[in-house]
């Protein structure tokens, strides 16, 4: 087995220099990812805007939907009022049954209307729960895309320490770039030395 008897001294250093490379690539490949990320959660947010004017605007219109049906239903229960209070009035047998006929018809037109009126609420309340999920679903993607925008920096300061705030690695740094240049200028010698094996 051979085994160096004599180590350059630079080789701790060579190791620390390729585990940075390692790590500067790394950041590389990650930084690259970034923009993709970032068009990403920006497609997300644009479509959750979108769904949360689309739901605002389904529950405003079913609001105003709601307003016309109890515009119709008091429309027909003031016909049908108006019908009974003229029924008193009516001289022949034949104008009080046309007259019996417009009230009960006035009735059913302000039933339907009620009915109708009860489905758009129940649909208006539909559109109030699609708001706030949409509402919800805007939040999470206006907080991803915060948090996408942010990474790249976090990412920098949390796994490559700046020199001013870290003295060691300005330091590490300093040396290994001071090795290099004495590195390019000096051959190494290498002391091998055959040893029996054992």
């Amino acid at each position: 087995m051979l085994e160096f008897l004599c180590m350059h001294p630079a080789i701790p250093h060579l190791i620390e220099l390729q585990r940075v490379d390692h790590l500067i690539a790394a950041l590389r490949a990650e930084l690259e990812a970034f923009p993709k990320r970032i068009r990403e959660a920006d497609a997300k947010l644009s479509g959750a805007r979108a769904a949360v004017a689309a739901a605002k605007e389904a529950h405003v219109n079913s609001q105003k939907e709601r307003k016309k049906f109890e515009l119709d239903v008091e429309q027909w229960k003031d016909r049908a009022r108006k019908y009974r209070d003229q029924s008193g009035a009516v001289k022949t047998n034949e104008a009080y049954k046309a007259l019996q006929h417009e009230i009960t018809n006035a009735e059913a037109e302000a039933a339907k209307a009620e009915d109708r009126q009860l489905e758009i609420m129940v649909a208006g309340e539909e559109a109030e729960r699609r708001v706030k999920i949409a509402e919800a679903r805007l939040k999470e993607a206006e907080l991803a895309a915060t948090s996408t925008s942010a990474l790249p920096s976090a990412i920098m300061e949390q796994r490559w320490p700046k020199p001013a705030t870290n003295s060691a690695a300005a330091a590490a740094c300093a040396s290994s770039r001071t090795f290099c240049r004495s590195f390019a200028r000096k051959p190494m010698k290498r002391s091998i030395a055959a040893r029996p094996a054992a």
